[in-house]
């Protein structure tokens, strides 16, 4: 007997120690999904009601350390233990079918693409109810009580059919269960893997005329899903979302743009419009026409203040390839309209006057009469970043119209989407 006392008590010493820590874990994660705000999706909640029923698993097997004085007053510790083993079994067969819930509710988004988030009344009802009347059969056969070692108050195995009866009611439905969410779990991930992997050698391999051609082919009947992904090249599980409206028509990835396609070519010939004239707007005046454009719009975004980052820039550069960005270079009206063939020329007609008119070709033969000059200047105005500019254009971006040295150019302009999307200069000043 005093070993079976020093069994118990070094196991209400471990349980204790071993269930608060997951106690204070499960705390945890609950305030972690709050200040994330996870408990808005449905799977998020199911996984947050398994912490839950793990808490309740926890909290109960601390309890257990009451039967510690069980010796001392039996009568009344044996309802109190009889309590807390029904207590221990309903908390664990609730954290049972939770997991059990959460992999069916994966496995059929998973592998069918099911949401069954209409489900989860059932899900959360069922984990209620079912572990109640499951821990309420011991009740009636008088199957809870002490364990050998008096660690524990739960189904003790006193007999043979108190043995089966335990093994019906829980040792062999949790091993069921753990064996099928685990194969779930396997199967998952396997299917999963070769998704990824078809999608990887798929992804944007095709072209929009070929999955436009087998939407039109199984529309209009003449073949399968199955047929029209083989002939054309297309992923087939993208082909039967967009013929159910899962996902649009048009080939985009990721989420829809701030601006519309439209919006953006028309800013696109906007900033090359500006270059033209000869005023080319940078990065941060970009942005800000985006910024300015939302606001007036009420435009929900997920910007900062509704001003697009570096990502969104880059993002928008790369949906509009006709743009890049350039490095500026003041000049003057003359030097700006500099061409190639214009300097060229200007060689040749060195080269026929001092041959034909001054009879000193020899000079041009002469490596002592060749001379390299430079030109020094202070400059007016700080060259800054880079400015927006198409991408066959080649040579400077920026010139200086040549009104003298007290004439500045102020341009006012108005960003404005019409009814075409197109945008305008309302004003354009000249002063001196």
């Amino acid at each position: 007997m005093n070993e079976s006392r020093n069994v118990s008590d070094q196991d209400h010493i471990v349980f204790p120690t071993a269930n608060g820590v997951s106690i204070l874990v499960c705390l945890l994660a609950v305030i972690l999904v709050f200040i994330l705000k996870l408990h808005k999706k449905v799977v998020y909640r199911l996984a947050l009601y398994q912490v839950l029923a793990a808490f309740a698993v926890a909290t109960v097997a601390v309890l257990q350390t009451m039967m510690i004085n069980y010796n001392t007053s039996p009568n009344v510790y044996g309802r109190v233990c009889t309590f807390l083993g029904w207590m221990l079994l309903y908390a664990e067969w609730m954290k049972l079918l939770f997991t059990m819930w959460v992999t069916f509710h994966l496995f059929c988004f998973a592998v069918f693409q099911k949401n069954l988030k209409k489900l989860e009344v059932l899900y959360v009802v069922t984990s209620l109810l079912v572990p109640a009347v499951i821990a309420a059969v011991p009740l009636i056969t008088n199957s809870y009580g002490l364990s050998q070692d008096g660690a524990v108050c739960y189904m003790y195995a006193k007999n043979e059919a108190a043995f089966i009866e335990r093994f019906a009611l829980w040792d062999g439905p949790a091993l069921l269960m753990l064996l099928t969410a685990s194969s779930a779990m396997a199967f998952m991930l396997i299917k999963l893997t070769r998704k990824c992997s078809v999608m990887e050698r798929e992804l944007l391999k095709y072209s929009a005329e070929s999955m436009d051609a087998a939407l039109k082919e199984v529309r209009e009947g003449r073949m399968t899903c199955y047929a029209a992904s083989k002939t054309f090249g297309v992923p087939r599980s993208t082909l039967r979302d967009k013929l159910s409206g899962r996902s649009p028509e048009g080939r985009q990835m990721g989420p829809n743009p701030v601006l519309t396609r439209a919006e953006e070519a028309s800013l696109t010939t906007f900033c090359i419009k500006l270059l033209k004239c000869g005023f080319p707007i940078n990065h941060d005046d970009l942005l800000d026409i985006v910024q300015k454009v939302v606001k007036e719009d009420k435009r929900k975004t997920p910007f900062t203040d509704d001003r697009p980052g570096k990502y969104w820039f880059y993002g928008f550069l790369q949906r509009n390839p006709q743009l890049t960005e350039r490095f500026p270079e003041k000049l003057t009206g003359g030097r700006a309209t500099v061409t190639e063939a214009h300097i060229r020329k200007w060689f040749a007609d060195i080269e026929t006057y001092l041959v034909e008119e001054e009879r000193a070709g020899d000079v041009l033969l002469d490596p002592h009469c060749v001379f390299n000059f430079d030109e020094s200047h202070f400059l007016l105005a700080k060259k800054r970043g880079t400015v927006l500019g198409p991408v066959e254009l080649s040579g400077s971006v920026q010139r200086e119209l040549q009104r003298g040295p007290n004439c500045t150019d102020r341009i006012l302009c108005k960003w404005k989407f019409g009814p075409t999307h197109d945008c305008v200069f309302l004003q354009t000043e000249h002063s001196l």
